[in-house]
């Protein structure tokens, strides 16, 4: 059916539809850490698990990538003489179909000599983690970690810089061991956009039922710091942004369609009243 004559009300009744056949592909876990009460101990909890001192707070833990001009807020792990044990740490349940990709995706900064904070992927609580993910390792750069030991890959991580990583995981059912691919992006300057391709799961798996973030070892200083903001878990890979600083956002595929659409209509209509 052409679009004059659809008609400006079937158009609408037609977009109604698309927007809520896209509202199923709605994400897993999508939290810029904005609702939670500021620098309260353990305000994240619920819809996060968390352990030692872990919190959402204000500025600097804010990412330079916002949702909204008054998005002000992101996720604290921090450690140091007096938070020692245990470990801080979040953690959220997740269901996913098994034989769904899963992407997932965050903005990280370090302090100066933080060490060794990590991202996992596992089924319930068993350990070791079934992906286990040093953000930034004792080398400098992004650890993973395979069967037996911990690999560096060639990206370096400065201090007190936000990156966003963007994992690819294969679904649950895939035959042998799991791999998942990952892009690593400085939001500071563009300077890194960094991709890395099969990187393999310490322990394959069957479900996907957990993801958190923690310090992989105790720190003793107050470099035990590390800041966490937009997560997003999904099944969805449309929902991603590649977005970096000093890119003006654009709008969204969705918006531009619909809206095109709608001019369409619009346009179809004058015709037919002239």
């Amino acid at each position: 059916m052409y679009i004059h004559n659809l008609g400006l009300r079937g158009l609408v009744i037609l977009l109604g539809a698309f927007f809520a056949a896209a509202s199923l592909q709605a994400a897993i876990i999508s939290d810029d850490f904005e609702s939670y009460t500021p620098n309260v101990g353990g305000n994240l909890n619920p819809p996060w698990t968390h352990t030692g001192n872990a919190y959402a707070t204000t500025p600097p833990a804010q990412s330079p990538i916002k949702n909204s001009p008054t998005d002000d807020q992101g996720a604290r792990l921090y450690s140091n003489s007096t938070h020692v044990n245990p470990n801080p740490s979040i953690t959220r349940g997740i269901t996913v179909g098994s034989s769904d990709t899963l992407y997932v995706q965050f903005d990280f900064k370090a302090a100066s000599g933080a060490l060794n904070p990590h991202f996992v992927l596992r089924d319930g609580g068993t350990w070791p983690p079934d992906l286990q993910f040093h953000i930034r390792g004792s080398s400098g750069g992004p650890e993973y970690r395979d069967s037996s030991t911990w690999n560096a890959l060639g990206t370096t991580i400065a201090d007190e810089t936000w990156y966003r990583y963007t994992f690819t995981v294969d679904p649950e059912n895939t035959p042998g061991l799991n791999t998942y691919d990952l892009r690593i992006q400085s939001l500071a300057s563009g300077s890194v956009d960094d991709t890395y391709n099969n990187l393999p799961f310490r322990v394959d798996t069957s479900t996907y039922s957990f993801v958190g973030f923690s310090f992989n070892v105790p720190q003793t200083t107050v470099a035990g710091l590390c800041e966490i903001d937009n997560v997003l878990v999904t099944t969805d890979p449309d929902e991603l942004n590649f977005q970096t600083l000093g890119v003006i956002p654009e709008p969204s595929t969705l918006l531009i369609w619909a809206l095109g659409l709608l001019g369409l209509a619009w346009c179809a209509r004058r015709r037919r009243t002239k």
